[in-house]
C-alpha cells in the first residue's frame, strides 16, 4: 500500500488555500470600469477574498485536529498505559501516512509486550510448579529415611532381621536420592545450555558400546534386548557421547521402569536414511494414554499416579532426552498402546 505523507497533504492543503481566491477572482471576473464607489468594492473584494480562505483554515484545522493531534494524543494515552503495564491495548488505525505508520509500530510493540508477559508469567508459575514438584519428591524419601534411622535409634525391640530390613530400605532410598538429583542435575544442564556441540561422534560405536553397557549393567535373564544397528562406521553425528549415552539410559529405564510384564521387552533399531539418523526405541511396558502422549516431554510431568511403577521417579527423563535431541537440532515422537507397549522415534541429523 503506498504511503500517503504528510508534507505532502500539506502541500495540498496549503495550494488550495492559496489558489482557492484567485479561482474565485477569476470565477467572478475582475472588473473592467472603475468601480462607482471604491470603498466598497475593496470591502468586497476582502470579503471575497477572507471568506473562502476562513472555511479553508477551519476545515484545515479540522484535518490537523482529526489526522494529527487526535493520534498523537491516543499515541501519548496508549504510552501511559503500556508504562502501568497494559500490554493488551491496541489503537485503531485508518491512516496511510507516517502516523499511521507509527500506530502500527505502536500496535506491533504492545502486541510483542503482551506474548513476552504472557510467556514470562507461564515461566514463572513452571519455575514454582517445579519447585513445589521438587520439594515434595526429595522429601518423600527424606521422610521414609528419618522414620527408620529413628527407629533404629530406639531400638524398640527390634530383631536383627528387622534391623537389616530398615537398613534396607535407608539404602534404597538413599539411593533414589542420589538417582533424583543426578536427575536434577542433568536437566539444569541441559535447559541452561547454550552453547553449540563441536565433536562429532560415530553413531554405530558409541551405540555398540552404550547398548553393551547396559547389558552388563542388567541382568539379561530378567528381560528380552533386541539391539539391531545398520549405521556405517562412518556417519557421524554431532553430540556429545556423554548426551547419547544419557538419552539411551532414560529411555531404557523408563522402559523397565514403566513394565508389569514377567519378560520385559525392549527392541532398539539403528537405520540411516540420507543425512539423518533414525533410532526406533520399543517396549512392551504399561503404555500410555493418547490424551496423555503431547504432555510427556513436559518438565516433572507424570502420567498417571496410580499406574504401576517399580521406582518412583521425578518425571524429568523425558524432557532431559527432549532437550538433547532439541540441543542435535532432531526431533523426537512417541506412539504408544495402553497394555501393549510405547515407541520412540528419534531423527538426528549427521555431521556435516
Amino acid at each position: 500500500m503506498e504511503n500517503n505523507s504528510l508534507s505532502k497533504k500539506l502541500s495540498i492543503f496549503l495550494l488550495v488555500i492559496i489558489n482557492i481566491p484567485i479561482l474565485l477572482l477569476v470565477v467572478t471576473g475582475i472588473p473592467i470600469h472603475p468601480p462607482a464607489n471604491i470603498l466598497g468594492s475593496i470591502f468586497g473584494l476582502i470579503l471575497l477574498i477572507s471568506v473562502p480562505i476562513v472555511i479553508v483554515n477551519i476545515i484545515f484545522l479540522n484535518y490537523i485536529q482529526d489526522m494529527i493531534l487526535k493520534p498523537i494524543k491516543e499515541l501519548l494515552d496508549g504510552l501511559e498505559e503500556v508504562s502501568q503495564g497494559n500490554y493488551q491495548i491496541r489503537l485503531e488505525n485508518h491512516q496511510n501516512d507516517e502516523i499511521g505508520d507509527l500506530i502500527r509500530k505502536f500496535n506491533e510493540m504492545t502486541k510483542a509486550l503482551n506474548k513476552l508477559s504472557l510467556m514470562n508469567s507461564k515461566l514463572e508459575k513452571e519455575k514454582q510448579s517445579i519447585i513445589n514438584a521438587i520439594s515434595h519428591d526429595l522429601r518423600t524419601p527424606l521422610t521414609v529415611i528419618q522414620t527408620y534411622v529413628d527407629s533404629l535409634r530406639d531400638d524398640i525391640a527390634l530383631t536383627e532381621e528387622k534391623k537389616e530390613s530398615y537398613f534396607n530400605i535407608i539404602d534404597s532410598k538413599i539411593s533414589q536420592l542420589e538417582e533424583r538429583i543426578e536427575q536434577l542435575r542433568n536437566f539444569s544442564i541441559y535447559v541452561n545450555s547454550k552453547g553449540e556441540m563441536k565433536s562429532n561422534i560415530s553413531i554405530k560405536k558409541s551405540m555398540d558400546k552404550i547398548i553393551k553397557g547396559l547389558s552388563e549393567s542388567y541382568q539379561l535373564n530378567s528381560l528380552k534386548l533386541s539391539y539391531k544397528n545398520d549405521v556405517l562406521d562412518e556417519s557421524l553425528l554431532t553430540i556429545d557421547k556423554r548426551e547419547l549415552e544419557i538419552l539411551i539410559e532414560n529411555l531404557f529405564i523408563n522402559a523397565l521402569k514403566y513394565n508389569d510384564k514377567e519378560l520385559p521387552v525392549i527392541n532398539i533399531d539403528i537405520e540411516e536414511d540420507g543425512d539423518h539418523i533414525y533410532i526406533r526405541f520399543e517396549d512392551n511396558g504399561i503404555g500410555i494414554r493418547e490424551d496423555n502422549l503431547d504432555k510427556i516431554f513436559e518438565p516433572l510431568y507424570k502420567v498417571d499416579d496410580s499406574r504401576p511403577s517399580k521406582n518412583e521417579g521425578m518425571g524429568l527423563g523425558l524432557t532431559i532426552i527432549r532437550e538433547i535431541v532439541n540441543k542435535a537440532q532432531g526431533s523426537i515422537e512417541v506412539e504408544s498402546e495402553v497394555f501393549k507397549g510405547t515407541a520412540f522415534y528419534i531423527e538426528l541429523p549427521k555431521a556435516k
